[in-house]
């Protein structure tokens, strides 16, 4: 991936999450955790033009009413605290390829968003006969009864 693409991806990122985070202040307390990934990803956002900024960020518009709608604990007005979160790089090496983590630390909960601008690469796949996604993203590995369940799929696609 070239330079340019990689920070575009990034300054996409960051516009997504100031909008999640301008919108979010207003309904409930929320909080942006910064760490290397945010520097980076604001430094990117930082040298766009007005225009793609202004770009970025009614594209990111658009898709986050539609991500509350998909999940209402986002929005759900509560006093704890929401935390907006970009995920370092090398958690993808791993295979957690989530870009913004949004979480509620009072009920163990988060939702994982992998955000894509002009993306043509293919990456691994997050669900494969291989990895098991359970043990590489929580710990916690996957059950005996998923395997049972989800290889016969993956036998039919190997075929």
């Amino acid at each position: 991936m070239s330079n340019k693409s990689n920070n575009q991806g990034r300054a996409y990122e960051y516009a997504w999450l100031e909008i999640l985070y301008k919108t979010l202040k207003n309904i409930r307390p929320t909080k942006i955790i910064k760490n290397s990934s945010f520097d980076a990803n604001k430094k990117s956002f930082e040298i766009l033009t007005e225009d793609q900024k202004n770009l970025y960020k009614i594209s990111a518009q658009a898709a986050v009413k539609t991500i509350f709608e998909l999940e209402p604990l986002i929005c759900e007005i509560e006093y704890d605290e929401l935390t907006l979160e970009f995920l370092k790089d090398e958690f993808g090496i791993k295979g957690d390829v989530r870009d913004i983590v949004i979480g509620r630390k009072n009920l163990n909960w988060e939702i994982g968003l992998s955000i894509k601008h002009n993306h043509d690469a293919i990456k691994r796949s997050r669900l494969s006969h291989k990895i098991d996604f359970g043990k590489e993203w929580f710990n916690n590995p996957c059950s005996s009864e998923y395997w049972q369940a989800v290889n016969p799929i993956f036998d039919k696609l190997k075929n």
